[in-house]
């Protein structure tokens, strides 16, 4: 039996409180926080050196999370809980289920094809499923990069508590 990706899964969502970057914070200060956050804790390199990677745990390939695809997610979020969602990364792409395979709408000449990914959130008491595009470049598994995150995007799901 296939599980339904696009469908929230409370056994298998990613917790947040709505707080682990602070209290009462305006939009702005919230983003600032969201970015630092990520670029510390999962973008750039190890301590190693080497290219800090993130599994999915479903089929096993591992994803690297840049920079710029933070940066551009951040600037498509129109609420704080769109912020949340990124410093959710790495536990999203851990719990996520690939849905399908497409072609790159990018002119970039060095990605193969890109990989559709959902996985259930809930951020306080909202009920979220996220949707995540990872890039494939020539050359296989190895080469993959969670996307400019342009794609990335959650939406709210009506949870039991909400009928």
């Amino acid at each position: 039996m296939q599980r339904p990706t696009k469908q929230y899964d409370e056994a298998n969502a990613v917790h947040l409180t709505g707080n682990e970057l602070g209290d009462g914070l305006s939009f702005n200060k919230l983003w600032d926080k969201a970015k630092q956050y990520a670029k510390d804790h999962f973008s750039g390199k190890d301590d190693a050196g080497k290219d800090r990677e993130f599994p999915i745990t479903s089929n096993g390939h591992r994803v690297r999370i840049p920079v710029k695809g933070i940066k551009h997610t951040l600037e498509f979020a129109k609420t704080k809980d769109d912020i949340y969602a990124v410093i959710a990364l790495p536990q999203l792409l851990e719990r996520a289920y690939w849905d399908k395979n497409a072609e790159s709408h990018k002119k970039r000449t060095n990605i193969d094809h890109v990989e559709i990914y959902y996985a259930s959130l809930k951020i306080g008491n909202n009920n979220y499923v996220a949707e995540m595009v990872v890039f494939v470049e020539k050359g296989g598994k190895e080469k993959m990069e969670l996307s400019s995150l342009r794609s990335f995007h959650h939406q709210k799901i009506e949870g039991p508590e909400d009928q």
